[in-house]
């Protein structure tokens, strides 16, 4: 069993590797059309939810990001928000929540 697992983790690790360009090349089109406007900062309770989403590796983290990503900017200025949207895109979820917190 644990020959199985290794070479299903290696795959996941190929997986994301060869996907990273092409995650990164979106994140950057969909950060470019977000706009703070008068977006309130992240409150403690989306903060928090975020950071459970990165923490538990959970795909649902990704389109939080997206919906906030007006409050992301307001809270961490834009080019700190679309790094975060991109490290969750490219799923380096450790790396997202870091940039959160």
């Amino acid at each position: 069993m644990q020959p199985l697992l290794q070479r299903l983790a290696q795959a996941l690790v190929d997986l994301r590797e060869a996907a990273a360009p092409l995650l990164a090349a979106e994140a950057d089109r969909r950060a470019d059309s977000f706009s703070p406007g008068d977006a309130a900062p992240l409150s403690t309770a989306q903060r928090d939810e975020l950071t459970e989403l990165l923490r538990q590796n959970d795909l649902a983290a990704i389109g939080r990001l997206e919906e906030r990503a007006p409050t992301l900017q307001a809270s961490l200025g834009v080019w700190a928000a679309k790094r975060l949207l991109g490290a969750a895109q490219a799923l380096d979820f450790e790396q997202a929540r870091q940039l959160l917190t």
